[in-house]
C-alpha cells in the first residue's frame, strides 16, 4: 500500500524491519513541486501472537499504529501540537506548556474533535486554516491521534490507528502539512 500511494510521487521507497511486529519505510523525493525532502513511515502491529491480546485489547485499546515523519523543504519556524479532545492525557501535558496558547480551529466538526496549541497562534491558525490541512484532518478525523510540529527538528510528527482505510488519508495528511509551509 505504502508503495503504491509511494511511487508516482518519489524517486525511492525503501522498507525494513521494524522490531518483530512492524516495518519501516523511507521515501524520498525528487526536485518536484512536491514540498517534501522525505517521509519515514513506521508501521507498528499489535501483538496478536499473544493470546493475551485479545481480552486485553477491550481494556487497553491497544490497535495498530501507523506513525510518520514527514521533512518539508522549508522551515516549518513554528511549534503546533494537535490531540484528539478526548485524549485529556495529552491535552494536560500541553496546558502545562507555558509558551503554548490554544488555537480555535475554524471548522465546527474539527473543533469538536482536536484540540490544538502553539507557540506562535498566528501562524499556528493559518497553518490549521490552510484548505489543504482542513479537508485532510476531516478526513482523518476517526482515526488521527497526533500531529506534532516542531520548529528546532523541522518536522511533521503525525501518529494514528492503522486500519484498511486510514493509511492513505494519513499521507495525504502529510503533504497537506508540507504544502501548508511552502
Amino acid at each position: 500500500m505504502i508503495k503504491e500511494q509511494m511511487s508516482p510521487k518519489s524517486k525511492f521507497v525503501g522498507y525494513r524491519p521494524y522490531g518483530h511486529s512492524g516495518l519501516r519505510s523511507v521515501v524520498e523525493f525528487g526536485e518536484d513541486e512536491n514540498q517534501l525532502a522525505k517521509i519515514e513511515i513506521a508501521i507498528s502491529l499489535a501483538d496478536r501472537e499473544n493470546l493475551m491480546h485479545y481480552p486485553l485489547s477491550l481494556l487497553t485499546r491497544e490497535t495498530d499504529r501507523v506513525v510518520c515523519w514527514a521533512f518539508p523543504k522549508t522551515e516549518v519556524g513554528v511549534n503546533i501540537e494537535v490531540v484528539p479532545r478526548a485524549s485529556k492525557v495529552h491535552a494536560g501535558k500541553l496546558r502545562a506548556r507555558e509558551h503554548f496558547k490554544e488555537i480555535r480551529l475554524a471548522r465546527e466538526e474539527l473543533s469538536q474533535a482536536f484540540v490544538a496549541y502553539s507557540d506562535d497562534t498566528d501562524r499556528g491558525r493559518g497553518f490549521l486554516s490552510d484548505s489543504d490541512v482542513e479537508a485532510c484532518l476531516v478526513d482523518s478525523i476517526d482515526f488521527l491521534k497526533r500531529i506534532s510540529v516542531d520548529k528546532s527538528k523541522s518536522w511533521v510528527y503525525l501518529m494514528g490507528e492503522l486500519r484498511a482505510e486510514s493509511l492513505k488519508p494519513l499521507l495525504e495528511l502529510s503533504f497537506a502539512c508540507g504544502r501548508a509551509f511552502r
